[in-house]
């Protein structure tokens, strides 16, 4: 492939793209020729919600295009984020579970019985099997540094998270190896770091990445809550998002069934919300895996929300409690309709709207109006976007404006070309798919042709016959097509210590619970490769250290 050191602007790319949308979809009610329709931030669009389906979805593609694009004119991400973290931190004021009414107490009450049917008494033993380290960026460990083994030997967190993970030790020897070096030196904190990335051109999205321990403890309840959520109800989180989609497209052809989203979901539980709705069994785990504290602009804050974006119990647990407390709302009501959540998005019948969002504000959540839909024909939840039943979600790539080299230039013209061939037809925005192929031919000289299942960045999912000339067909050999993609090629890295990889290795096993434990002496050791137990072997003798 071609090597360049030439670097590229993206911002005048994507506006000529825009430009030329306009002249593609020609909207209706407007000149597509007048100087205001390519201003892309001033740009609202008539009210169009009783239009056709196909006449909604030109508008909506043009009005929400460059919604998650920051553009040289817009303030600087540094004055945004540090808008949206102070303004995180105002929020907390208004957070907390008001002064109970009859109402509110009624729905309290039937939403604990209906938590507590679903996540039943705190286990252990079950707990400490569950828990396993992530792979994303933890409190002083950037992502690009993330590996486990490096996680392992940096281990931090609070007093309560240090000694829990010490129990969880004691029942993994391997575990408890692995970690041996981070013990020496592990780093306790009270506080964690507020970060933020790029949301929309307006805000930009919090998140508190966990400690290495929390993370370590909060993974494992949040396999639990997944799990028992599934066993006590419909809710199945790794398919809901599909499910969700389809109940969207019903809704708004028969407007039987409303999508309800809410502001701050999970930033608006504090602890009175857990205590008033779980069972107080899991109290201490949850009391443990939360913190209270966080540092933002080098100061160190007191906040009252306890299940902030970054943990891995946050969004199984938030899906829980908003699925109790509506189905609590819809059983006082005498209905037994179905409640569909999934994190903060919320479907049930629409004729119950007026009553959950009272109940929902009653106990201290705002609902988000703008991304709630109750009458009409738009429904919109877990990132489908219907209008009568049909498909009329908008391509919002996103991107941040500035100097990039031929490779990530050419990586960003892919995934803008197969984004908007998602959603639109070449037919429907010759003009638009012409211009990307001609700059990618350009910068790249040639067009690389990929499978609908490779990533977008990779190559394009669709050529025009007119550009066969200058496509890298792929090559049949040994009965396998090989495709000439856009990839990167990892730098290799050797594990500075391979022990946390076995023990892994071990943990992941599907359907293998046993790890030698200092509670479990006598017991067989596994062979090494975990299945039948050596023969002969002698009692595990080992001391904590």
């Amino acid at each position: 492939m071609r090597r360049s050191k030439q670097t590229y602007q993206s911002e005048p790319m994507i506006m000529k793209i825009y430009k030329s949308l306009v002249k593609d979809l020609k909207p209706i009610g407007n000149n597509p020729y007048d100087e205001n329709w390519f201003s892309p931030r001033s740009y609202t669009g008539p009210r169009y919600d009783y239009w056709e389906p196909y006449d909604f979805k030109r508008h909506y593609q043009l009005q929400h295009f460059f919604k998650r694009v920051l553009l040289s004119s817009d303030p600087d991400f540094e004055t945004l984020k540090m808008d949206s973290l102070w303004e995180f931190v105002r929020s907390q004021t208004t957070f907390g579970l008001p002064d109970t009414t009859q109402i509110s107490a009624r729905v309290i009450e039937r939403a604990r019985t209906i938590c507590a049917d679903i996540l039943g008494e705190f286990d252990y033993t079950e707990f400490f099997k569950a828990c396993s380290f992530g792979k994303r960026a933890a409190f002083e460990l950037p992502y690009r540094e993330s590996y486990l083994d490096t996680r392992l030997s940096t281990l931090n967190g609070t007093i309560d998270q240090i000694e829990w993970f010490k129990v969880a030790l004691c029942e993994d020897i391997h575990l408890h190896r692995a970690c041996r070096l981070g013990l020496k030196q592990v780093k306790r904190t009270d506080f964690l770091e507020m970060k933020a990335v790029p949301k929309t051109f307006k805000a930009a999205r919090i998140m508190a990445p966990d400690t290495t321990v929390g993370g370590f403890l909060s993974r494992g309840l949040g396999v639990i809550f997944r799990e028992r959520l599934e066993r006590g109800t419909h809710i199945n989180l790794a398919t809901q998002q599909y499910y969700h989609r389809q109940l969207a497209k019903a809704g708004s052809v028969d407007g039987q069934r409303c999508t309800i989203d809410m502001k701050r979901a999970s930033d608006s539980y504090v602890w009175d919300h857990i205590v008033a709705l779980v069972p107080e069994s899991w109290w201490p785990v949850l009391d443990t895996v939360r913190v209270d504290k966080v540092l933002v602009d080098e100061r160190i804050v007191e906040i009252r929300s306890c299940m902030l974006m970054g943990s891995g119990h946050t969004f199984p647990l938030q899906t829980i409690l908003f699925y109790s407390i509506v189905k609590a709302v819809l059983e006082l009501m005498g209905s037994s309709a179905n409640v569909d959540v999934y994190g903060d998005d919320i479907i049930f019948p629409s004729e119950y709207s007026q009553y959950v969002v009272h109940s929902l504000h009653a106990l201290g959540f705002t609902v988000n109006e703008e991304k709630s839909f109750v009458e009409g024909p738009f429904r919109e939840s877990c990132g489908g976007d219907y209008h009568t039943g049909v498909d009329v979600r908008p391509f919002m790539p996103e991107h941040v404006c500035g100097k990039h080299s031929a490779y990530e230039y050419t990586e960003c013209l892919h995934k803008w070309y197969n984004g908007l061939y998602a959603r639109w037809d070449y037919c429907e925005a010759p003009e638009t798919f012409d211009l990307i192929l001609l700059e990618i031919v350009r910068v790249w000289g040639n067009l690389c042709p990929i499978p609908d299942s490779d990533p977008d960045t990779m190559g394009l999912k669709f050529i025009p016959p007119k550009f066969q000339d200058f496509t890298r067909p792929p090559v049949y050999k040994h009965g396998i097509w090989h495709y000439l993609r856009l990839t990167r090629t990892p730098a290799k890295r050797k594990p500075k210590r391979e022990r946390g990889y076995y023990w892994n290795w071990f943990h992941q096993k599907a359907g293998m619970t046993f790890v030698p434990s200092l509670y479990d002496e006598g017991q067989p050791i596994l062979d090494r490769n975990g299945r039948e137990p050596v023969k002969g072997s002698k009692r595990i003798r080992w001391l904590v250290s």
